[in-house]
């Protein structure tokens, strides 16, 4: 893995400004983990007529439902097959992240990711309309919401994974929450000192700056952006990068670009989110590695 994807794939999926922002939970008042509201995909979601809602509306149901979605393909154990019947198959938990191999999954992700908004999402729709085979956004939102409320029904069916068990087991320990929290501030600082080290090398930040570009954002607003998120939406996201990278690591270590990285991640998926913040530490002095290695010109 070069150093140009490893950056784009640290965009996408480290942190809360990624593509698949897992932001439940966001409260700017709380830096720590909060054990009663960390799974709070099991609390009743209302299911709009979203024939009856203007389009900036749709649009924002689209969102929130997107990113449950994108949770509950981690925390549950629903099998592919029951999406693909119900022809929803792109939010099943084998598509909904399969950016490398999906194009419409990484679309999708452009669309919907809670940074974005109703404007930002009109232009990525308008540049990829016909890959989602559609020519009318407001029509595509009622559609999508419609597949979206179908899928999070069959979530909701599925059992949760054993992670969820191990979670909460996790969560009642305060010692463990207090380690979880330390790391999580850790990381906090390290991903800031590492944008910093961005900042100072050109080619770095060129390379950052066309992962965050399709946001609307820079190294230095991405930044920013690092303490508006509480530590529950931060220990979620790590988590679910993990899983993420595990999967994708799993199908790619063998290939001969793929570099050292791949080694620092298990193929495995992380039982737990102790587990996950350890292999975080890895991966942040990996990156650290490969930026300082970079030449400046």
């Amino acid at each position: 893995m070069n150093i140009k994807n490893l950056l784009r794939t640290s965009a996408l999926v480290s942190l809360p400004i990624s593509t698949v922002p897992i932001v439940s939970c966001y409260n700017k008042d709380k830096v720590s983990i909060n054990p009663s509201t960390f799974f709070d995909y099991e609390k009743a979601t209302k299911v709009e007529d979203i024939t009856k809602l203007n389009k900036q509306k749709k649009y924002e149901s689209c969102q929130i439902f997107f990113n449950k979605l994108s949770e509950l393909s981690i925390f549950k154990e629903a099998k592919q097959s029951d999406f693909d019947t119900a022809k929803v198959s792109i939010y099943g938990p084998e598509k909904i992240y399969d950016f490398v191999k999906d194009k419409t999954a990484q679309i999708h992700s452009f669309l919907f990711n809670n940074e974005s908004n109703f404007e930002i999402a009109s232009k990525h729709f308008e540049e990829n309309k016909t890959e989602l085979n559609s020519n009318n956004f407001e029509d595509y939102l009622t559609t999508q919401y419609s597949s979206m409320t179908k899928a999070f029904e069959i979530y909701l069916k599925a059992p949760n994974s054993k992670s969820v068990a191990s979670i909460k087991e996790e969560l009642k320990d305060t010692e463990k929450v207090k380690y979880i929290n330390n790391k999580i501030n850790d990381f906090k600082n390290e991903s800031k000192k590492l944008i910093d080290e961005l900042l100072k090398n050109s080619i770095a930040k060129e390379y950052a700056d066309q992962a965050l570009e399709t946001f609307g954002f820079s190294v230095e607003k991405y930044k920013d952006k690092i303490d508006e998120y509480d530590n529950n939406t931060h220990a979620k996201k790590i988590f679910i990068m993990q899983n993420i990278l595990s999967k994708e690591f799993a199908k790619n270590q063998t290939q001969p670009n793929a570099g050292a990285i791949p080694s620092l991640v298990s193929t495995k998926p992380p039982k737990n989110l102790t587990e996950a913040v350890d292999t975080m530490d890895k991966f942040l002095t990996a990156m650290k590695l490969a930026i300082k290695s970079l030449p400046t010109t």
